[in-house]
Order: C-alpha cells, then sequence, then structure tokens
C-alpha cells in the first residue's frame, strides 16, 4: 500500500490492517502521534532488530538523542473468540449430568428451595 508510515499504522488501528512490519527509517515525528493512537486503540508498536539500536519487543521510545525510530512492527488489538457454549437438549423427564436429578445434593438443595418458598406462600397467605 502506497502511504505514509503513520497512515499505514492508523489502518491498523482501524481494524482495516493486522499487522504492519516498518523495516526502513523513520523520525520520531513521522510515527509518535500514530502509535499513541495505535495503543489506545489496543495495539502495540513494537521494536525490532534492524537500523538504529534497539530493546527488540519493547514499545518505541521517544525523546532520544537520534531522532532516527528503529524499526518496529505494529500489531492491532488482539481479539480473541468467544467460546461457545453448547447446550445438551434434554427430553422431559430424562436426566442430564447437570440436571438437578442426577445429583443428590442438587436435588436435595432444589427441595428444601421449593419448601422454603411455599412455606413462605402458605404463611404470608394463611396468616
Amino acid at each position: 500500500v502506497s502511504k505514509g508510515s503513520s497512515l499505514k499504522l492508523l489502518m491498523v488501528a482501524e481494524g482495516s490492517a493486522h499487522v504492519y512490519p516498518r523495516l526502513a527509517p523513520t523520525s520520531e515525528w513521522d510515527t509518535c502521534a500514530a502509535q499513541a493512537i495505535v495503543e489506545c486503540a489496543g495495539g502495540r508498536v513494537l521494536q525490532h532488530s534492524g537500523g538504529q539500536p534497539c530493546d527488540e519487543g519493547e514499545p518505541v521510545r521517544y525523546n532520544k538523542p537520534n531522532l532516527l525510530n528503529p524499526f518496529f512492527v505494529v500489531y492491532g488489538k488482539v481479539v480473541l473468540p468467544k467460546k461457545e457454549v453448547k447446550k445438551k437438549e434434554v427430553a422431559f423427564g430424562e436426566a442430564s449430568s447437570s440436571s438437578v436429578l442426577s445429583n443428590p445434593f442438587m436435588f436435595g438443595a432444589a427441595c428444601a428451595g421449593v419448601a422454603g418458598v411455599l412455606y413462605s406462600v402458605y404463611t404470608s397467605v394463611v396468616v
């Protein structure tokens, strides 16, 4: 894509690109504002070996004595897919592994809960 490096960082920030490796010289003023936007959008701008001396894997830093940036790679926000929970259909009267009927403790707790509700209803009606 024929665009300036700051516009390519913004493409990653908005999600129209996922990764942008910049393995050529840039200056601080080329990238600092765009890096702030990428980071606010949940992405990262990490130093990469080559070019200027750097701390590989660390965020690009500014206000250095040398205004040239090291090579860097821009990564967009990582969004993990939501895990789908499969629901098992159970026929009426059939016990499942999560059914109250299949677990004696749950069955007892459910019965106690129903009994408590019935008692509350009975006392509020009678009294």
